[in-house]
């Protein structure tokens, strides 16, 4: 039996990060509220890309939390837990996935969900976070100009009932969300999971390439880097990205 009952289907839409904030203006809505669609018009990604997806085939989707008394300074602790919520709902269903910095989900070298928290303040503290998240389930075939997706049904050979895997995220989330005091073991939890954790990399930042190895992701959500100058680096979201090869044999998953 489905347990989470607040949610709203819509067959297309600019975006559901957008629309829950209008629904929000209008009156308060109860935790983990979600809106779905089967199209986005204007899909939001980090770095403010937009985000693709076939009609019908994947989730899009948003939903609704209230921390309790989290810090402004300290909000990144929610893409840790969602991005928790995703591997442990993909490994639900035999898909080994992980986390590439700060809240790409990937399988392997691919790229299989994408995060977009949007917060809103009160005073020094989060009072609403909308969490909008794309995740390919169904789609098999994408566009040359992504340059590394895979979906659900490509690391798994079948079809995917959307909202039994809906509905699995959701649980998955709200049980990590209420660890949400625990920031040590979430910590822990998400940097064993991190993408190239410990192991030597191609990074760019502002300077150009390098190498370097990922040491440990600081509370604030800044990346630290052994460079390999010697130097240890911390970078903000936007500050550093992964040079990621591709090859036209590599496999999907």
């Amino acid at each position: 039996m489905e347990k989470y009952k607040n949610i709203l289907n819509i067959e297309e839409i600019s975006s559901t990060n957008v629309y829950l904030f209008s629904l929000l203006k209008e009156k308060r809505l109860p935790e983990i509220s979600v809106v779905s669609a089967e199209f986005q018009t204007a899909g939001k990604g980090q770095r403010g890309n937009s985000w693709h997806s076939e009609r019908g085939k994947n989730l899009l989707f948003s939903h609704v939390v209230f921390p309790q008394q989290l810090a402004a300074t300290e909000q990144f602790i929610l893409s840790q837990i969602v991005s928790l919520a995703l591997c442990k709902t993909l490994q639900s269903y035999g898909i080994d996935a992980c986390i590439k910095w700060a809240n790409d989900i990937y399988v392997g070298d691919r790229k299989i969900a994408g995060v977009l928290i949007e917060t809103q303040l009160s005073g020094d503290f989060v009072s609403t976070a909308v969490v909008g998240i794309g995740l390919n389930v169904n789609q098999i075939d994408f566009p040359d100009f992504l340059p590394n997706p895979t979906s659900m049904a490509l690391c798994a050979h079948k079809e995917f009932d959307k909202n039994e895997v809906l509905q699995q995220y959701l649980q998955n989330f709200e049980s990590y969300f209420a660890q949400l005091s625990e920031r040590e073991k979430i910590h822990r939890e998400y940097t064993t999971l991190l993408y190239r954790y410990k192991t030597p990399a191609r990074f760019a930042d502002a300077g150009g390439e390098f190498e370097g190895t990922i040491i440990n992701v600081e509370p604030s959500g800044k990346l630290v880097i052994h460079h390999e100058n010697g130097n240890l680096c911390s970078y903000y979201f936007k500050e550093v990205r992964f040079v990621i090869c591709q090859y036209d044999n590599m496999p999907m998953c």
